[in-house]
């Protein structure tokens, strides 16, 4: 199976269990379904609220070594682009 399909099955599976049952009653009938837990690993990286700022934290820091004295005029988007390429080097 495509991973589409697997998707569009699986969202179908909840819209009706949603629409048959609530509460807690619809959770164990959820993680019962098939394709439940490969859908569920997916949702976790794709909605994950982090619970620290350090990410952000990273990026005002390579902001900081980036703009330092002999820089002190670098341009807004210039800047954003070093940012943004010193923080995504692993990618």
């Amino acid at each position: 199976m495509s991973a589409i399909t697997v998707t569009s099955t699986f969202v179908e599976t909840m819209v009706s269990i949603t629409s048959r049952t609530s509460g807690e009653e619809a959770w164990k009938v959820a993680r019962a379904a098939e394709h439940y837990d490969v859908i569920r690993r997916l949702l976790e990286k794709i909605f994950c609220v982090l619970a620290s700022s350090v990410p952000v934290e990273r990026v005002f820091s390579c902001s900081g070594i980036i703009v330092r004295q002999h820089r002190p005029r670098i341009r807004d988007d210039l800047l954003s682009a070093l940012v943004y390429l010193k923080c995504n080097c692993h990618i």
